[in-house]
């Protein structure tokens, strides 16, 4: 009777079936919070509480004054004398090789390498010097098809941010960055392997970085995803090899070299949409910067 005097759809048409759209979402995505976290108990800092909303030290942060952003190139991070892991890897994207310290900057690391409107990047490669303070060398900066020039730093959770030390550099890079016309960014591997469904895509794509399609191959998937609309996944799966397994290794070289991209925050399907990269407005040589702040 309430049904009856109360319709769901009350400007329904009568003689019409409403239709109702369900989105069934990924397994992978359906995991706890806690199944995304990596580390163990250095990953939340440890002079941070789980209660706290800002940062327990609230006095602005010295200005250090103008500070000179250079590139820099920088030697390899392996070493067996860390108590923290590193790593170093051939980068199909830039074709150099790129080095760093911690789970979390690989992470991100993996991420430049996959994402299709990252241009070009590096890691610790661009130091910053201010007259009246010490020096900071970014985890990372990179060419960013909207974004420009972008820099930031990795920490495992976004607590470390919250500490006086830490904060007071990035007040200072995130204002001598924004002066020199340099987007700065702050990750944290919380929020890095939060979306469950792009850290598995971005992984898979890092290590099938290598596989390599033929040039006949390359130039035919350019003249599709190049078309009004782009193509589908299955139809370039169909021109590069009979297994789609296969064919999606090859995918994965094909984007982190930028001939194609895709959103890597959805499952990837037969019908997901795959088009062709932007190029960015403007071109910046990411290791030859040199950009100093006006007093």
């Amino acid at each position: 009777m309430d049904a009856m005097m109360n319709p769901p759809y009350p400007n329904a048409d009568p003689d019409e079936t409403p239709v109702i759209e369900l989105t069934i979402p990924s397994a992978i995505s359906c995991a706890p919070a806690r199944a995304s976290r990596i580390g163990g108990v250095a990953r939340v800092h440890p002079y941070w509480s789980a209660l706290a909303t800002a940062p327990a030290v609230t006095d602005p942060a010295p200005n250090w004054g103008p500070g000179e952003v250079t590139s820099v190139d920088t030697r390899s991070a392996v070493t067996f004398h860390r108590t923290t892991g590193s790593f170093q890897a051939l980068s199909v994207k830039t074709g150099r090789m790129i080095s760093g310290i911690g789970p979390y900057e690989q992470a991100q690391s993996e991420e430049l390498e996959a994402d299709p409107e990252t241009v070009a990047y590096d890691l610790q490669g661009l130091k910053t010097a201010w007259v009246g303070g010490p020096s900071y060398l970014s985890d990372f900066h990179a060419l960013h098809v909207t974004k420009g020039v972008v820099a930031g730093e990795v920490k495992a959770d976004r607590s470390y941010f919250l500490e006086q030390s830490y904060a007071e550099i990035m007040a200072n890079a995130k204002r001598t960055f924004a002066a020199v016309d340099i987007t700065f960014e702050e990750k944290d591997g919380t929020s890095m392997f939060l979306n469950q469904v792009r850290r598995l895509n971005v992984r898979r794509a890092y290590c099938d970085r290598f596989h390599e399609a033929s040039p006949a191959q390359t130039d035919r998937v350019r003249e599709l995803v190049s078309a009004d609309g782009g193509t589908t996944l299955g139809r370039i799966h169909s021109i590069l090899a009979n297994d789609p397994r296969t064919a999606q290794q090859l995918v994965h070289g094909l984007l982190c070299r930028r001939v194609l991209g895709y959103d890597l925050n959805t499952p990837t399907r037969s019908d997901t949409l795959v088009y062709a990269p932007a190029k960015p407005a403007l071109w910046v040589d990411i290791r030859d910067i040199q950009r100093t702040e006006a007093a």
